[in-house]
């Protein structure tokens, strides 16, 4: 088996090389039939995206820690939100399940949700990178 990665930028595929790659790879085989596959390449999360998703279940879990005088971790607000968006089905139950395995888009999409949520459910704004004082907020989350 032979992989082939292409990539393609700026709306261009680099089609010469690709074309010629695949042509020099048809001419070595046995004669017969061959299947190619091609396939979307995605990429794990970010560790940006990671330490954001930290960062806002820090700032999550002091609100509800403060809005109901129990005691919330970063982890609680973890499970919290991966079973409520990203649920595995088990013989005994929902469960949890968990960010490492998704994708950069699958992640932006789970924090999406996280930051509506946040916001809909609880009053919590969460700060996005660009915003003016998020890295004075992000050290002071990665201090706890």
């Amino acid at each position: 088996m032979r992989a082939l990665t292409v990539t393609k930028e700026h709306g261009t595929v680099n089609s010469h090389a690709t074309l010629n790659t695949i042509s020099l790879w048809l001419q070595t085989c046995a004669n017969g039939e061959y299947t190619i596959t091609m396939k979307r390449v995605q990429k794990k999360r970010s560790d940006p995206q990671n330490r954001l998703m930290w960062m806002w279940f820090g700032i999550i879990a002091r609100g509800w820690s403060e809005a109901t005088g129990r005691s919330f971790t970063s982890e609680d607000v973890h499970d919290a939100y991966c079973l409520l968006f990203i649920p595995k089905e088990t013989p005994k139950g929902r469960v949890a399940g968990s960010t490492s395995s998704l994708s950069l888009e699958q992640m932006k999409e789970f924090l999406d949700k996280v930051q509506a949520d946040a916001a809909s459910e609880y009053g919590i704004q969460l700060p996005n990178p660009e915003d003016q004082f998020f890295e004075a907020l992000a050290e002071e989350y990665s201090q706890q």
